[in-house]
């Protein structure tokens, strides 16, 4: 069995990037984790936002977000 996170705090740096993790979850696997997006909003402000419901948070999940443009960061919690 794959090993997946409990949950993945995502730093967004670009709006562009929130329909990029739109669309990788909405093909994922429902599982445990929690997923926060990190948005930064103005150079010294940021915002927390956690989603709703639960991912499977697989290697490759992080490898999509991660590579997507407007991503700056992944930390697993």
């Amino acid at each position: 069995m794959a090993q997946s996170a409990a949950g993945l705090n995502v730093r967004i740096t670009e709006k562009d990037a929130l329909e990029g993790v739109r669309k990788a979850l909405e093909g994922g696997k429902s599982g445990r984790g929690q997923i926060r997006l990190i948005l930064d909003i103005r150079s010294t402000q940021s915002v927390e936002v956690a989603l709703p419901g639960r991912y499977a948070i697989s290697a490759e999940l992080r490898a999509a977000i991660g590579a997507l443009p407007g991503v700056q960061d992944l930390h697993d919690t």
